[in-house]
């Protein structure tokens, strides 16, 4: 028990044998004391912890090592502090240890502080590209990764900073698809020849038009911010007629690599936050509790991020393979229909059985699961391989829009029914609202000036009812509206 002794024990580490009690006459009680004394040994011991263990982070990968490493180090700080309790006595000792902790804890700032990056594979594994904007993995011919949950494993990379075969032959830009996004993309704990893109380009090995060569333009870490950087750099090195962005849920975050390696850089205070494991603690937390740190949940804010990822595509399409909550859907639903070229899916899984496997303790898809989520967009990047230039499309409520004509025009999609969509010309609400219908083998066409709308077939065919409504529908419009299959 503390009970004002300027060198009694704490209790957060034993007196040692040599250190004789006062007697209580020799008491001298000071409010706090006991406070102040404890805060010094945790500040003592917390400084021996994190000089070291930015060195421990960036050399050993393996968690046991590092749990090994950080015993060693209380073990070398307790033993300190016993030294110190039989060195000195009474007020020597409460002025050593008030002066020791702080010097040890600003020699570890100095020492973060002259590391350009600190001691930490997190931020060496990166690099900047000036031309792009762009944070990739350093240039290198072969990226060794490790996590507790699935091991290490060895990647070939290339010049550019992606994963891939350096040497292998590039397809005409019509035939090329750039996968853009963070470590799901990229592929982590699976290895090579076993990720997305690897998955979509066996699958369209036999496509109708020719092969089509999918780029890994992935990279662990990135968030929206970083998407404008990497399509450039993608667009850089490997020019392609489309752009696939996944964009997840916690991609929506404003701080993503590219802010922390930048913060990283120019903070000594955040590369002590990052090296000692305190941020992802406070993230896990942020997440848990689900406090936003800065987003792009608002949709002006949303829109400026998707306005430079379009100009950094320049003539190249993009399709949105969005996993994010309603309300942020349906502002990429907007955006995209008012864009021409562009498109965008959401992802459904139906059930837990149809979900992407993962890996355990980790959440990364395995090869079975890349698989799995390349069925899945299959017939979105088909269409937007194929489709002729017109209005943006999206499937939020399973009807993608198909716009024919060079009107300026951009059309919205209301679902009304499984077969009944309500198509909408913006500017002309009032004046010319039209409810199409769409049969399974034989489309309708609904005409405004110039522009012809169809929509995508339903999930069954119409019935006799829906087709005489269909009828009705196509018989009510003007002369010139009408357009019969084709």
């Amino acid at each position: 028990m503390c009970s004002g002794y300027p060198y009694q024990s704490t209790g957060l580490f034993p007196p040692s044998e040599s250190e004789p009690l006062p007697s209580p006459a020799g008491r001298t009680s000071r409010p706090g004391q006991c406070v102040l004394t404890a805060l010094g040994d945790a500040a003592y011991l917390a400084a021996w912890l994190l000089s070291f263990g930015a060195i421990v982070e960036g050399t050993l990968h393996s968690f046991v090592s590092k749990a090994l490493v950080i015993a060693v180090l209380c073990w070398i700080a307790w033993a300190s502090l016993r030294y110190a309790r039989g060195r000195f006595k009474g007020a020597e000792l409460g002025r050593t240890r008030r002066i020791l902790a702080p010097l040890t804890l600003a020699a570890a700032l100095a020492v973060m502080h002259l590391l350009p990056f600190g001691y930490t594979d997190f931020s060496s594994h990166y690099f900047h590209h000036p031309e792009s904007d762009a944070w990739t993995w350093a240039p290198r011919a072969v990226l060794t990764e490790c996590a507790p949950a699935r091991g290490c494993f060895d990647h070939q990379m290339d010049e550019c900073g992606f994963r891939g075969e350096p040497d292998r032959p590039l397809r005409p830009p019509a035939n090329t698809v750039a996968l853009i996004g963070d470590s799901f993309v990229f592929g982590s704990g699976v290895r090579d020849g076993a990720t997305l893109a690897d998955a979509l380009e066996r699958d369209f090995a036999s496509f109708s038009d020719g092969p089509v060569r999918f780029h890994n333009a992935g990279i662990p870490g990135s968030a929206l911010a970083s998407f404008r950087g990497l399509v450039r750099q993608a667009e850089f090195c490997h020019p392609s007629g489309l752009y696939a962005i996944l964009v997840k849920r916690d991609d929506l975050e404003l701080l993503d690599v590219r802010d922390r390696l930048d913060l990283m850089r120019e903070n000594a205070l955040y590369r002590l936050f990052v090296v000692s494991g305190f941020e992802v603690g406070y993230d896990a937390l942020r997440q848990a509790l689900r406090a936003p740190e800065g987003s792009y949940g608002d949709e002006a804010s949303l829109t400026r991020a998707l306005d430079e990822i379009d100009m950094a595509a320049g003539p190249g399409r993009i399709l949105f393979l969005l996993n994010v909550t309603e309300p942020h859907a349906a502002i990429f639903s907007r955006w995209v229909e008012r864009r021409p070229r562009h498109g965008m899916t959401v992802l459904k899984f139906e059930n837990e059985n149809s979900r992407p496997e993962s890996i355990p303790d980790d959440g990364h898809w395995t090869e079975g699961g890349n698989r799995t989520v390349a069925r899945a967009i299959r017939r979105q990047v088909e269409w937007m391989l194929t489709r002729p230039d017109g209005p943006g499309w999206s499937d939020l409520n399973d009807f993608p829009l198909a716009g024919v004509g060079d009107s300026p025009d951009r059309s919205i999609v209301r679902d009304v029914s499984k077969n009944l969509v309500q198509v909408v010309v913006p500017g002309q609400e009032d004046a010319y609202v039209l409810n199409v219908l769409w049969c399974d083998q034989q489309p309708y066409y609904a005409r405004r000036g110039d522009v012809c709308f169809a929509l995508n077939p339903p999930k069954h065919p119409l019935s006799q009812s829906e087709e005489h409504r269909l009828r009705e529908i196509i018989d009510a419009l003007p002369a010139e509206s009408r357009k019969s299959e084709e």
